[in-house]
Formats: structure tokens, C-alpha cells, sequence
């Protein structure tokens, strides 16, 4: 049917126009970008895909930097580990040579200058190794961070080399006979601040002849948890002192800063501790410092008593060195899985996202050519309705 109105193959020619060059600009925009996927139109799973493997690469890759880090930091204790043996080794030298009685007393107080100088310069090291501006070996327990997924971490635990004096614990023991038939009270209340916060604590308190051994956790404002008596769980036994004078089982309960022991008795006897203020110690001193800053060449016996406790301290120092040898080796192989993870994530994120050069400059010649084809195509189409001026002539 002869029409003008109503061009088909005109419009066809134009269709086919407008899905080639969509085509076309696809393959142009993967051969400028390099990459399969630009936008999320382009491939809907691949996009989702992406993004977790992108996740999942850069994770492990600031991993990798993380467990060398680990490894900077133990590498730094190491080495001021290997001073220390060095400089422990130097000392029991020196007790060695001062433990001869060929030296005399002044002889002996030369070598005990360097000895002590020694002992001095290694808790210098302990007080001031550092890392990143933290202290190494104070003690602390660090966690590095060493996978992509929150549960990929690890400790090391920083042994100390001068560990800080322990802190004392007052507890005052007060009593209060209650009336004829009432029970009495003996009560212990925490008076002094524990410094370090929550510890475990362990006290004997005498009543009536009959000792019991407290034991709780306490921390900084005085707050005691935990109670128990002679290693039982104060709140699932009674207890009766040795003394026969004191009637009904002893009842112990815990406050927020105080041990109450109660007495059922018939308020003719009166509970009484052994001593009205009650001390209890907790973290001791200790480390290499404390077990040799007492040692002394000054004399013969002194000198002779520092090799064992010299050669404790280097075997002390020998194990902690092999712990982060050992933990520097689990890092290394960390690291390298690590990055083999990351490098085989990438590898596959490349299959997804990346433009196929050879597929694309293929697609973009077939594009153009059809394109070259279309627009003549529809050249021819728009001279056909120009046959139907022949029929008005």
C-alpha cells in the first residue's frame, strides 16, 4: 500500500538505529573505562557481586598492614629483649669473676658498679621501650586485627620487666552485739581504694577462735562481688566458728563495699574478730628488675647466691624471646595468606567487573558497521514515499 503518513520502514530503520548505537556506546564506554560493569544497569548481580569482593579485597589488604605492623611492634620488644640478655649475660660474668677469691672486697665493689649500673639500665629499657608512642613492656595484652571479618584478630601478651609495687586494701572490722534473742553482726567494710581496679582478694579474718578465709573481687570505688568463705560460695553453706560459746551457724553476705557475718545466737554471746583492721596486699611486685635490683658482688656469698637467680632471669628472658619469635613467624604467615587471599579476591573480581578488550573492540566494529548500514538504510527509506508523486502526474 502506497503511503506518505505513515513511514515504516523508515521508523524501522530508526529503531534499529537507536538499539545499535545504545550497543555502540556500551562498548565504547567498557573500551574507555576498562571495566564490563560502569553501572548497575549494566550487569544488576555483577554490581552486588563487586562490592562484596571490593569489601572483601581492601580488607585484607589493610590486614597485610596490620599483621606487619604486629610484626614492627614484637620486632621492637624482641630487640630490647636481646639487650636485656645481653646485659643479664654481662652480669653473671661478673658474678662468675667476683665470685673467685682471688678479687678483694674493693675489687669485688668495682665489678658490683657495673653490676648494679646494668640492673639499672635494664629497667630503664622496661620503663621506656616504646612503639608507636604506647608502651611495649608494661605488661599489656594487645589485639591485632589480622583477617577481614571482626573475629580475625589476635593477642600478645608484653611481658614486664619492672613490674609496679602491689597496692594494700584496708578493712575495717567492726561488731554490734544485737538484744536478747537478735542475731549479731560482724561487719567488714572496705576502706581503702584498689588501685588497679577489679581483683580478686583473699583475706583471713579470725571470729571466735575460728578462722575463715574471705575470698572476693573488689574494684576502684571499693565495690566487692563474689564472696566466698573456706573456698565455698558464701551464699550456699552456713558456717560455725570453732568456739562453742557461739550458737547457730555464722551466715556471710556481701554489700556493695561490705562482708556482713551474721550469728544466730541468742544474744547472750557477741561475735568477735581476731583484729579490728584487716590489710590485705594484691599485685605484688615482680620481673626481671625486682628479682635482681637486690643482688649484690660485694661479697663472695652475694655474688655466688646472683647466679641462680641470674640464670632464672636469662631463662626467663630466653622463653619470652622464643613466645615472639614464635608469634613474628605466625604473623609472616599471616601476612603472606593474607595477601594471596587479596590476590586471588582480585583475580576474580576482575572477571566480573573488567572489560574483555577483544570482546568489546569486536562488539564496537559490528556496532559501527550496522550503524554505517542503518543510516543508509534509512536514507532509502525516506526517498520512497517519493514514488507516489508518479502516480499524480
Amino acid at each position: 500500500m502506497a503511503v506518505i503518513n505513515t513511514n515504516m520502514s523508515a521508523m524501522i530503520a530508526q529503531n534499529s538505529l537507536i538499539k545499535n548505537e545504545r550497543s555502540m556506546g556500551a562498548a565504547m564506554e567498557q573500551l574507555s573505562t576498562g571495566k564490563r560493569i560502569n553501572s548497575a544497569s549494566d550487569d544488576a548481580a555483577g554490581i552486588g557481586i563487586s562490592s562484596v569482593m571490593t569489601s572483601q579485597i581492601r580488607g585484607l589488604n589493610q590486614a597485610v598492614r596490620n599483621a606487619n605492623d604486629a610484626i614492627s611492634m614484637i620486632q621492637t620488644a624482641e630487640g630490647a629483649y636481646s639487650e636485656v640478655e645481653n646485659m643479664l649475660q654481662r652480669m653473671r660474668e661478673l658474678a662468675i669473676q667476683a665470685s673467685n677469691d682471688s678479687y678483694s672486697s674493693a675489687q669485688r665493689g668495682y665489678a658490683n658498679t657495673e653490676f648494679t649500673q646494668l640492673a639499672t639500665q635494664i629497667k630503664a629499657i622496661g620503663d621506656n621501650t616504646q612503639f608507636n608512642g604506647q608502651q611495649l613492656l608494661d605488661g599489656g595484652t594487645k589485639e591485632f586485627q589480622i583477617g577481614n571479618s571482626a573475629t580475625a584478630a589476635t593477642t600478645f601478651t608484653f611481658t614486664e620487666i619492672d613490674q609496679a609495687g602491689g597496692s594494700t586494701e584496708t578493712f575495717n572490722v567492726s561488731t554490734s552485739g544485737g538484744a536478747a534473742g537478735a542475731a549479731d553482726v560482724l561487719t567488714v567494710a572496705v576502706s581503702g581504694a584498689d588501685a588497679s581496679g577489679a581483683n580478686a582478694h583473699s583475706f583471713d579474718l579470725v571470729i571466735n577462735g575460728s578462722t575463715f578465709t574471705l575470698g572476693f573481687t573488689s574494684d576502684g570505688a571499693g565495690a566487692t562481688t563474689g564472696l566466698t568463705v573456706n573456698g565455698v560460695g558464701a551464699a550456699s553453706a552456713t558456717f560455725t566458728p570453732a568456739d562453742s560459746t557461739a550458737s547457730g551457724a555464722l551466715t556471710f553476705a556481701i554489700a556493695a563495699n561490705e562482708i556482713t557475718v551474721t550469728a544466730a545466737n541468742n544474744g547472750v554471746d557477741t561475735l568477735q574478730a581476731g583484729a579490728t583492721v584487716v590489710t590485705a596486699s594484691y599485685g605484688a611486685s615482680g620481673g626481671i628488675y625486682d628479682a635482681i635490683s637486690a643482688l649484690s658482688l660485694s661479697s663472695q656469698a652475694g655474688a655466688q647466691a646472683s647466679i641462680a637467680t641470674l640464670d632464672t632471669q636469662i631463662a626467663t628472658v630466653a622463653s619470652d624471646r622464643a613466645s615472639m619469635g614464635a608469634t613474628i613467624n605466625r604473623l609472616e604467615y599471616t601476612a603472606d595468606n593474607l595477601l594471596s587471599e587479596s590476590t586471588n579476591t582480585s583475580a576474580a573480581l576482575s572477571r566480573v567487573v573488567d572489560a574483555d578488550y577483544a570482546t568489546a573492540t569486536t562488539e564496537l566494529a559490528r556496532t559501527q558497521i550496522i550503524q554505517q548500514a542503518g543510516t543508509a538504510m534509512l536514507a532509502q527509506a525516506n526517498q520512497l514515499p517519493q514514488t507516489v508523486l508518479s502516480l499524480l502526474q
